[in-house]
């Protein structure tokens, strides 16, 4: 067992526990796309549910294990058993590289090597090997991810304990943005868990849940989402707290 303080209080966790702070942003949220997952790459999310073959590749030929951007990226999927693995891949600028096996979601992807740019120079971005659909993306110069869709590996239980929204970019008119924070659970079944509306009024929501949270089990996935806005160019940040344990 870990045994973390709390101010006068001792919360007990299991085995296998650890915590991710999830965040992500869509700077473009507009009237006609809605509803868009809260992701760097814009629009919704294209849940799987089941495995493909993947690959990665940059816009740029920086981009390469001997060039000036990204080098090297550590990337975090889950397989089409819900098996979640951590590999670091050599980038290869222009050219895919494929990654292993079936994949259902990509959650994270880091770059941990860089060149003179110290970071990467293009937008990389996983897609449907072969296709265009992509599956997650790294903007330009951001060294990660920006996406809010988290899964629970296989093998583990789910706590949310803390939600927030708010706006993402300074200097933009506060439109108003009806937000869905929402479960998909492992059987592709969608569950709202809290709306909640950002405007000029309620600038951020920022929900801690001092008792219980919300629950979570092996293959669920946790994501926020616009569903209406009320003037084009809307940009929203949002994010989580999620701990696991093993079950």
């Amino acid at each position: 067992m870990n045994k973390i303080g709390n101010g006068g209080n001792t919360l007990t966790h299991g085995p296998g526990y650890s915590v991710i702070n999830k965040f992500g942003v869509n700077l473009d949220i507009d009237t006609a796309t809605v509803p868009e997952t809260i992701w760097s790459h814009g629009g919704q999310f294209p849940f799987l549910a089941t495995g493909i073959t993947m690959d990665f590749v940059s816009t740029l030929a920086a981009d390469d294990i001997a060039g000036t951007g990204a080098q090297k990226l550590l990337i975090t999927f889950y397989d089409d058993s819900d098996v979640e693995s951590t590999q670091e891949f050599d980038t290869d600028g222009v050219t895919p590289v494929q990654l292993p096996g079936l994949i259902k979601l990509v959650s994270r992807i880091e770059v941990v090597q860089a060149g003179t740019g110290t970071t990467n120079a293009g937008k990389i971005t996983v897609v449907n090997r072969g296709g265009a659909t992509v599956y997650q993306s790294v903007e330009v110069g951001e060294g990660t991810t920006l996406s809010t869709p988290q899964m629970v590996p296989a093998g583990k239980k789910g706590k949310i304990t803390r939600i927030w929204a708010e706006y993402a970019r300074a200097g933009a008119a506060f439109n108003e943005a009806d937000m869905r924070f929402r479960i998909r659970k492992a059987n592709g079944t969608i569950l709202t868990k809290l709306p909640t509306v950002i405007s000029p009024n309620h600038t951020d929501h920022d929900h801690v849940y001092d008792v219980g949270g919300i629950a979570l089990a092996a293959g669920d996935i946790a994501f926020w989402e616009c569903i209406t806005v009320s003037a084009n160019d809307t940009p929203i940040s949002a994010g989580f707290d999620i701990e696991f344990e093993d079950v």
